[in-house]
């Protein structure tokens, strides 16, 4: 497509073939530590280009960028960074240089760390410039002062996509892509979503398509607060 991928390359690091096999029993071998479902959710977003052009976790470096400057590298806007948090334990039984197998929350092995750096970092400090706020009232501020205090760093291959409800609409950027190109779509216009579209909305959707050819939906799944409406409703 004409519009260039963010960072100029659109990344895919899930293995396929002869590839996928030999990391599959290369993995059950390795090094293994169990991931959450914030840091599973990531590696399926670097396996599919969804964080394009990041290839696997940041480093210190990239990190700090970030935190500082809101950029990855060459001008690059990034505003959060993706990261890996174990625990001291964890973080001391791995090798710089070494590949450590990823497991995700569901007790799949879905990915395979290239580990290139362990390092520290101030996890307030991380709250604050993340989300402005240490205040641990904040889901976002609660669950990284929760994370350990060792991360790592290094491309991943990934193994498994994930798979998720409604999974018929969860698209790929390949497949996004894919789907602009079949219709036509040069100009595309993107609304982001948490609850059902609304009239504002509409009013809103239908303005942007006046210079637009074709609107992508993108409806926030996931965790949800108790008075949310439900996502199948959204859908």
């Amino acid at each position: 497509m004409s519009i260039a991928p963010h960072g100029g390359e659109l990344v895919d690091r899930l293995l396929k073939g002869e590839a996928l096999a030999n990391a599959k029993a290369k993995a059950v071998s390795l090094p293994r530590i169990t991931v959450d479902t914030y840091a599973a959710f990531d590696i399926d977003g670097i396996a599919k280009g969804i964080f394009s052009p990041l290839t696997g976790f940041m480093g210190s470096a990239e990190t700090r960028r970030v935190l500082d400057a809101m950029y990855l590298r060459d001008g690059i806007p990034w505003t959060i960074p993706i990261l890996l948090a174990v625990s001291r334990e964890e973080a001391d039984g791995l090798s710089i240089g070494s590949k450590v197998a990823l497991q995700d929350d569901e007790g799949d092995l879905v990915a395979i760390l290239h580990l290139s750096e362990k390092f520290e970092l101030d996890h307030a400090e991380l709250a604050e410039k993340v989300y402005l706020t240490t205040d641990i009232k904040h889901p976002g501020v609660a669950y990284t002062m929760s994370l350990g205090p060792v991360f790592l760093a290094g491309d991943i291959d990934v193994l498994k996509a994930r798979s998720i409800e409604f999974q018929e609409y969860n698209l790929t950027p390949h497949e996004t892509r894919a789907a602009f190109e079949a219709r036509g779509w040069k100009r595309i216009v993107a609304f982001q979503t948490r609850n059902p579209v609304h009239r504002a909305h509409e009013y809103l959707q239908k303005v942007a398509m006046e210079v637009c050819d074709g609107l992508l939906l993108h409806p926030l799944m996931g965790t949800t607060k108790s008075d949310d409406i439900p996502g199948d409703v959204r859908m």
